[in-house]
């Protein structure tokens, strides 16, 4: 029972050690939140598309679920020449610059049915999401829950103040940011596409309005260019690499800022040739959430305006009211073979005049792809645990502090360690009870009474106490040298106990690990000077 006990002890402390590491792990690997995140607006690809809440993983998949080969390019460049559509994900609250308009408008009259998508960054998928899922928070968490609501809807006002202080023209659209922002829904739309979306279930915030291009909007100026206007503390972002019309860089960034409306010359030259406008949809108060704009050399090309992103980001694909609103663009661009989404931040649109290679997996990248990442992440998993369990060594080895010898605790540790290498279980138990009697001068505790009791029912044979622990020693060697007298607590007769054996001339000296005994003879002998006959 001993030794049964000494190795459970074991497992069980290898089991815990594996658990251990195990929930290590899994803290490190991290777990996914409950709530959507806002670190990544506008991802269209990574970890960050498919559980960021601004992410555009949702919209892709509704291209490939249309037959469409979707791509992730990261410039213009004359690879995007085999596409049918490009959807340019806006990640700041600026348009794209002059050049990257004049180079898509370009592309649009290379062949027919080609379609340039656009959407306002005005919009917050995550805000819009515990909004609408704030009724759900407990009561003792919704004030908590609304800070941090506010927290950002204060940081995208600021960011989009930064970036654009006040309506402006931007070609393909006026930037209206007069307008109070507001809520729509499907019974306030109007419109071809309104239609079909009748009845469905959602909002559309809408705040930043993008309008049709007009020339209404030429007689009114930014304040920058109004005539008088002293200077206004709006200071335009210095152009990086601005692609000239003779240019012979290959490789240039084109973002928009205010230079490109610096004068009345330029403001008035932004104008000329616009783009003839079509309302798709539109809410009843005049807003344009929808509309095209046609291209004047292919008119089966045309450049697609959406106010925001509602019906292009994750969590705000989950109401039927922008899932339905941007199937409904996905189908207006059919038929199609391939589409490019391609995001820019704060350094605009790259063109570049050399074609952009694809990026394919190549080496070892193989086993971190789908399908073989299902079975080799788990593995590595797994082997980790498994060297963390074999190898108990991990780290630079170290000189450990010498155990004490005076340590009576690492003896009792040695000696148990010694009775369950015998293999002897009758031997282990006699031996604990000598040590009782021997050396703490007590009767033996109940427990292990009940010990030998269980031992001589397994065995079938009575136990001798007495001097045959000595006579019969384990098979691994008398490795307790001395004698064992039997114990007065037990009543075995001479003959079941076998005749003792021959003392050793001269004073003995009893040995139990670091304790010596002086004098051979036991206290309780009748040989003994100071003992007494009963």
């Amino acid at each position: 029972m001993i030794l049964q006990s000494y190795t459970r002890l074991r497992r069980m402390h290898r089991v815990q050690c594996t658990c251990v590491l195990l929930v290590l792990l899994v803290m490190l690997a991290g777990c996914g939140s409950v709530t959507p995140e806002l670190e990544s607006f506008g991802a269209v690809k990574g970890v960050d598309a498919r559980r960021s809440a601004n992410g555009l993983q949702v919209h892709r998949k509704m291209w490939e679920s249309a037959g469409v080969k979707c791509l992730l390019p990261s410039k213009l460049s004359p690879r995007l020449e085999t596409v049918d559509t490009i959807v340019l994900v806006g990640q700041t609250f600026q348009p794209p610059g002059r050049a990257a308009r004049e180079w898509l408008e370009e592309w649009l009259s290379h062949d027919k049915n080609r379609t340039v998508i656009y959407f306002g960054r005005d919009f917050n998928a995550e805000v819009y999401f515990r909004n609408r899922t704030l009724q759900a928070v407990e009561m003792e968490k919704q004030r908590r829950a609304r800070v941090l609501v506010a927290k950002a809807q204060t940081a995208e006002l600021s960011q989009r103040m930064q970036q654009i202080g006040e309506s402006t023209f931007c070609r393909w659209f006026y930037y209206d940011v007069s307008i109070a922002r507001d809520e729509y829904v499907a019974s306030d739309l109007t419109g071809p596409w309104a239609q079909d979306l009748s009845g469905l279930e959602g909002k559309w915030p809408v705040g930043v309005t993008l309008r049709e291009p007009s020339l209404a909007w030429k007689k009114k100026l930014p304040s920058w260019l109004q005539p008088g206007a002293a200077n206004n503390g709006f200071q335009a972002v210095p152009t990086i690499g601005q692609l000239p019309a003779n240019s012979n860089t290959d490789t240039v960034f084109s973002q928009w800022n205010l230079q490109e409306l610096d004068s009345q010359e330029a403001w008035d030259e932004e104008f000329e040739g616009l783009l003839q406008p079509e309302t798709l949809l539109a809410t009843r108060d005049g807003r344009p959430l929808v509309f095209s704009l046609n291209s004047k050399k292919q008119s089966s090309s045309r450049i697609l305006v959406v106010a925001n992103g509602a019906p292009f980001l994750n969590a705000s694909m989950v109401d039927p009211l922008h899932r339905n609103v941007g199937a409904r663009i996905v189908e207006s661009c059919l038929p199609a073979d391939r589409v490019a989404v391609l995001a820019y931040g704060y350094r605009g649109l790259t063109i570049s005049k050399i074609p952009e290679t694809e990026k394919g997996i190549t080496g070892l990248e193989v086993l971190t792809a789908w399908p073989l990442s299902a079975v080799t992440i788990p593995m590595v998993a797994l082997g980790i645990v498994i060297c963390s369990v074999l190898f108990r060594r991990l780290g630079r080895a170290q000189n450990l502090p010498k155990p004490s010898r005076s340590d009576f605790g690492l003896h009792i540790e040695t000696l148990g360690q010694m009775l369950h290498k015998s293999g002897d279980e009758v031997f282990a138990v006699l031996a604990v009870r000598e040590y009782f009697i021997k050396v703490r001068n007590e009767n033996p505790p109940a427990w292990l009474e009940q010990q030998l009791a269980a031992v001589e029912r397994k065995t079938g044979n009575q136990v001798a106490t007495g001097s045959a622990l000595a006579a019969n020693p384990p098979p691994g060697g008398d490795f307790l040298p001395g004698t064992v007298d039997a114990s007065p607590q037990r009543n075995h007769s001479a003959s079941e106990a076998g005749p003792a054996p021959e003392k050793p001339e001269g004073d003995d000296i009893e040995v139990w690990g670091d304790l010596e005994l002086e004098g051979g003879k036991d206290s309780n002998s009748a040989d003994s000077p100071g003992s007494k006959t009963n």
